[in-house]
């Protein structure tokens, strides 16, 4: 048997859509896989906590008390995956320019065109005479006049 510390935290997903959907084949079409697929996760999930998760019955699937104590859990470990993932996407997606108040209006003017072209990228211009400190992050970028 393996030990809880080697499950595989993937399969806390499959778990999920299981417990939700009630069925292996609905669990199936919500994560676009075989329901063999999902049978497969759920057994290696269990085989890893040395515990029934659901019982499988002619009417779908059923938790045991023990897959109704972690559903919860699990729900909330997705709800902090989709969080850290969102943090991570607006990190990356936004970009700081730091541009000499002389200049500002020329690059605020192209801003609308950017938007369109670049939905993905969040820019900020920071109006600013003094240049930034890059190394310590005050600007992702600089426009400096010599």
């Amino acid at each position: 048997m393996a030990a809880v510390d080697d499950f595989n935290w993937d399969d806390l997903r499959y778990f999920l859509r299981a417990a939700q959907t009630k069925t292996l084949a609905g669990a199936a079409r919500s994560m676009g896989v075989e329901h063999t697929t999902i049978g497969r996760r759920l057994s290696a999930l269990e085989r890893a906590l040395g515990a029934a998760l659901v019982l499988r019955g002619p009417d779908g699937l059923t938790l045991t008390p023990l897959g109704q104590r972690i559903a919860p859990l699990v729900e909330e470990v997705e709800r902090a995956v989709l969080a850290a993932r969102a943090a991570a996407k607006s990190q990356h997606a936004q970009v700081r320019l730091s541009v000499p108040e002389a200049l500002t209006s020329l690059f605020t003017q192209a801003l609308a065109q950017q938007r369109l072209d670049y939905p993905e990228i969040a820019l900020e211009i920071i109006s600013d005479n003094r240049p930034p400190d890059l190394k310590k992050g005050e600007a992702d970028l600089a426009v400096v006049v010599r």
